[in-house]
């Protein structure tokens, strides 16, 4: 795979780490990316994005020993408590992260929720299996939110109203492991009725981040994003929308859970990059066209969905070219069966749809793609 050379967009002395005495913190380059939502004008206005930029790391140590939902550090100096606590779906707000493992590389990026600490075992609980990562080097990180992606007050600027179908609209995908989807809808919302309540808050759900589960909740603000997540913006309003997100990059490989259906997921890193480049199409079923293969989505700068396969034409031997006669074998846009689409760049912060038809969850290990 070509890779990048990375040219930091900034250095932020803002996001130098701030260390306690007793904390090991393992820090990386830190820079910016500018996330363009797109408007109506210039078509359907949605945009699936990233968010790639990392929060500071806030411990980082190695594992001493691990059973099938915790892990041991024996030289760790977190508090009983520490990096814990749920969102409003449930989801750990924190999470470690495998950056290095001698014994395994393929579980480097792999991400595990926190559901507790412990500091008398030294020992962190887990929402996942961590079993075999004994000697595996870790750091810790607090998820990002709606809030901290899109502005506490949406300093974004994504167009508000007084509910869901008067606003834009944050799109959060969830597969439920049956190749279902489902979707969680979070919006800004505007409530005019503030003024008119004594109590200051409003008669229709107050004004903040909200979902379509709660209108009046202010913990919807709260709602995490993984960094393994993609989400798609769907704008109401002509215009584009500029998100700019500092943050850490990640320096390490990356681990992404692929399950049977639809699965938006997150490019990892802040640079563009290709078909070919995302180093996906070993875990895709290929076949003689669209229909009969595995599939990628990518939303245009127009709102619309390129769908990408992996083609594999069995005429190839047949034809003294060696081409096929359907078309040919490699990257090909739905539609475009005989044109190579190797190269279709995925820009910068941009998210992807992949289906996958198989039953069985795989992982899609990805490389750094730059130097």
């Amino acid at each position: 795979m070509k890779k990048t050379t990375l040219v930091l967009l900034a250095s932020l002395p803002l996001l130098a780490p701030i260390l306690e005495a007793q904390t090991t913190v393992h820090t990386n380059p830190v820079g910016f990316i500018n996330l363009t939502i797109k408007g109506t004008d210039a078509g359907k206005g949605l945009t699936g994005i990233s968010v790639p930029m990392l929060p500071q790391a806030l411990y980082s140590g190695v594992i001493t020993g691990s059973t099938t939902s915790t892990i041991t550090d024996n030289n760790a100096t977190w508090a009983d408590d520490q990096y814990v606590g749920l969102d409003p779906n449930g989801s750990p707000t924190h999470y470690i992260e495998i950056t290095a493992n001698a014994n395994d590389a393929t579980t480097v990026g792999s991400i595990i929720g926190i559901l507790d600490s412990d500091d008398a075992a030294n020992e962190l609980s887990l929402n996942g299996d961590p079993s075999g990562l004994d000697g595996a080097s870790y750091v810790i990180r607090q998820c990002h939110t709606i809030a901290s992606v899109f502005g506490d007050a949406n300093s974004a600027g994504l167009t508000t109203g007084q509910d869901l179908a008067s606003s834009d609209v944050i799109f959060k995908m969830t597969n439920d492991g049956n190749g279902g989807m489902v979707w969680g809808q979070y919006y800004y919302q505007t409530d005019p009725t503030v003024a008119l309540d004594p109590t200051g808050v409003g008669f229709l759900g107050g004004t903040g981040w909200r979902s379509d589960k709660s209108s009046s909740s202010d913990l919807i603000k709260n709602t995490v994003i993984l960094p393994t997540e993609g989400l798609i913006v769907r704008r109401i309003s002509d215009g584009d929308v500029t998100v700019t997100l500092p943050g850490s990059i990640k320096m390490n490989n990356s681990k992404t859970q692929i399950l049977k259906g639809y699965n938006l997921v997150s490019l990892n890193y802040p640079v563009e990059m290709t078909l070919e480049g995302l180093g996906i199409q070993s875990m895709l079923r290929s076949g003689q066209d669209s229909s009969s293969s595995d599939r990628v989505y990518h939303i245009n700068g127009a709102g619309a969905f390129d769908i990408y396969y992996y083609q594999t034409d069995p005429t190839v031997a047949l034809d003294p070219t060696g081409v096929g006669f359907l078309g040919g074998t490699g990257w090909r846009k739905s539609g475009f069966s005989a044109t190579d689409a190797k190269d279709s760049v995925i820009p910068a912060g941009h998210s992807v749809i992949v289906y996958r038809e198989d039953q069985n969850q795989t992982d899609w290990n990805s490389t750094v793609p730059f130097n």
